[in-house]
């Protein structure tokens, strides 16, 4: 089963966005200017995002054109705008002013930002992307192509869909290794500036071990970027509850302010099977039928807590439940809590935990659960 990633190549910052101001400006903000835009972005908004899916701010589109300016200035971290609708660009709010620029892509003429700026670093992210839109432009034209024929599927034989199933394992594995090679490329060449923290994330890691064991040994640019820092503590949360480790007990609050801990909600001298969802992850509830029936079959011998509230509402949640039928024990964790002290990067995240508190599996495969459950003698 695909797991569901849970962080974007975004987080969380406060940043102070003003538009179309003149004047009284101080050498520390950063100015972003954009003109000349398509006629269907008048009367609409374009986003920053300082590393969460949520826009900090925005800025309206006019006449094609718009006025960005940021109060508090970074020159380690690179933030994201969005028109929404046609594309999006990386850039660093370094004190100075900067214009957007558009182009037309190579990928199905797609509309390509960058951002010329009157300093170094945002060239260095604007040159970074020309080179991987040159990489990744073909291997995604190639998938499109693929995809248009597959479109017509039913009209084709037996055969036919055969011969486009096993290309589109050739395609993405071309994809996979042809980006993974680029980043690489790419690390190695700016390991001591943004480019390189940027694309750090990006490399192929083994495992989460092996990110942490890279991360130790990179530059302080690499390790002082936002992102990476963050990946690098959940990793290390999740490595402290990792198999063969003890639980960790979490107190969580819900929506309505109504506090418990994972083992208030255990039934004792049970095992526990700990399940991090969210109504909008689709693996998640494609395992919901298998933890049912888990729930059914061993309910006396097995509690399952299913731990919901990663980036969704209280109603999203709920009805979620409602049409999964999940009739077990679960929780909405406001503050996604337990999620983060565990670790958790990607759901479903599955927890089986054994009466005495020890942690006998993390996976995001409802099988796994099952063998061990088995090798318990339970199943």
């Amino acid at each position: 089963m695909n797991k569901h990633r849970l962080l974007p190549w975004l987080a969380v910052a406060s940043v102070s966005l003003l538009a179309g101001c003149g004047g009284g400006k101080s050498a520390s903000t950063f100015t972003l200017t954009g003109s000349g835009l398509s006629s269907d972005l008048n009367g609409k908004y374009v986003y920053v995002f300082a590393y969460s899916r949520e826009p900090m701010d925005s800025v309206l589109v006019q006449n094609g054109s718009f006025k960005l300016v940021i109060d508090s200035v970074s020159t380690s971290d690179i933030y994201t705008l969005s028109d929404r609708v046609t594309g999006s660009v990386s850039f660093v709010p370094e004190p100075g002013t900067a214009e957007l620029r558009t182009e037309t892509g190579t990928f199905k003429d797609a509309l390509v930002y960058s951002v010329t700026p009157e300093n170094g670093l945002n060239t260095q992210i604007s040159e970074f992307s020309k080179r991987k839109s040159e990489v990744e432009d073909p291997l995604l034209a190639r998938h499109q192509a693929w995809f248009e024929q597959w479109q017509k599927r039913d009209s084709l034989s037996l055969e036919e869909v055969a011969k486009l199933e096993s290309e589109k394992q050739l395609i993405d594995s071309l994809y996979e290794s042809g980006m993974n090679a680029f980043h690489q490329k790419e690390y190695e060449a700016n390991k001591d500036n943004l480019v390189g923290a940027l694309v750090f994330g990006y490399l192929p890691f083994e495992d989460e071990s092996d990110f942490i064991a890279r991360y130790d040994a990179a530059g302080d640019v690499v390790k002082n970027y936002y992102f990476n820092k963050e990946i690098y503590s959940l990793y290390k949360k999740s490595a402290s509850t990792a198999v063969g480790t003890k639980y960790v007990d979490v107190s969580m609050t819900d929506d309505k302010g109504v506090t418990k801990s994972i083992s208030e909600l255990w039934k004792p001298d049970t095992y526990l099977l700990v399940d991090f969802w969210a109504s909008w992850c689709g693996p998640c509830r494609a395992a919901m039928p298998h933890l049912a029936k888990l729930n059914k079959a061993l309910g006396d011998k097995l509690t399952v807590l299913s731990i919901g509230g990663l980036q969704e509402t209280p109603e999203q949640n709920q009805k979620a439940r409602e049409e999964l039928g999940m009739n077990w024990i679960t929780f909405f964790d406001a503050g996604s809590k337990a999620a983060d002290v565990y670790g958790v990067t990607a759901i479903p995240n599955l927890v089986l935990i054994s009466p005495d508190g020890t942690i006998l599996v993390r996976t995001n495969d409802p099988d796994e659960v099952d063998a061990k459950l088995k090798e318990a003698g339970l199943l």
